[in-house]
């Protein structure tokens, strides 16, 4: 078998195979990029959601928690008083400091994220302020025919 011979051959079974490899510079056409249908994740951002879940957390769930959280202490600790001297009483005490640990880190969590999402809607706003500075108008601020250039160079003054 020549060179060429053999050459042709392994074009042609490289050319068989290239079917069922991924490809780098493009996709099949039979399978879109992003499947069709509802069901599918929404990855967009809404600043009156976050805002309303802020809300939410700010007047509902942390003032609901504090106080679901302090129900038990009362009776707790007069269970533990009237259990004094006894391993049921330094019990029922531990038992309750545990419950207001778990209380706090709870109260702990539910306020960062009501700050995570705070910052995030701020986040947001402040990419889509800066995003659009890119794209800003051809003309200068001040009536000229200037370009807008977001990053100018010394070279350009030349």
């Amino acid at each position: 078998m020549t060179f060429a011979e053999e050459w042709d051959q392994l074009r042609s079974e490289a050319a068989g195979q290239e079917e069922s490899r991924t490809r780098i510079n493009g996709a099949s056409s039979e399978l879109p990029l992003v499947p069709p249908g509802p069901g599918l994740p929404d990855f967009s951002s809404s600043s009156a959601k976050k805002k309303a879940a802020v809300a939410a957390l700010q007047d509902h769930v942390e003032p609901d928690t504090k106080t679901a959280g302090s129900c038990p202490e009362e009776t707790s600790k007069s269970a533990a008083k009237g259990f004094s001297g006894w391993a049921t009483g330094s019990g029922i005490t531990k038992a309750l400091e545990g419950w207001n640990d778990s209380v706090k880190a709870l109260q702990g969590r539910l306020s960062g994220e009501k700050t995570a999402l705070s910052n995030a809607n701020r986040l947001f706003q402040g990419n889509d302020h800066n995003s659009s500075l890119l794209f800003a108008s051809p003309h200068g601020t001040d009536g000229t025919q200037q370009p807008y250039v977001p990053y100018p160079s010394r070279v350009s003054q030349y």
